[in-house]
């Protein structure tokens, strides 16, 4: 029962991760379609 926490910790850095890669994305979209 002790992984529950280092289980958390890596969820968030995945999310965090996830939503980082998200971001770069748009941006990419963002620039690519406005020109």
């Amino acid at each position: 029962m002790r992984s529950s926490s280092t289980d958390h910790h890596g969820e968030l850095n995945i999310l965090l991760a996830m939503s980082a890669i998200f971001g770069c994305l748009r941006k990419m979209i963002y620039i690519s379609t406005g020109n």
